[in-house]
């Protein structure tokens, strides 16, 4: 995701990444990444894309705090508790 800020980068991935992958798939890119390396999502989940669609609505509606302190807010350690709420918000916000 680009922010305002054209040299700033936020690479949310809600199975962690590592700055090796941050290095070669974005080495042409000129700025700062901000990324996770913690995982928010189960190995067994395949969620994914909610998680990503999760993230950046909670993200437009919290452009004031930091990338970090984002993740803190909306997530916990707990990979089953994420799961959870990322459901309840699809149930919330989305109809089928």
């Amino acid at each position: 995701m680009h922010r305002k800020e054209k040299t700033y980068h936020e690479l949310f991935d809600s199975l962690g990444s590592t700055a090796t992958f941050v290095r070669k798939y974005f080495q042409n890119q000129k700025g700062l990444f901000d990324f996770n390396v913690t995982r928010f999502q189960s190995n067994e989940s395949v969620k994914c894309g909610q998680f990503c669609v999760f993230f950046i609505v909670e993200r437009y509606f919290n452009q004031d705090i930091e990338f970090a302190d984002l993740l803190e807010e909306i997530f916990t350690e707990n990979v089953e508790e994420n799961e959870k709420r990322v459901e309840d918000f699809f149930s919330q916000y989305v109809t089928s």
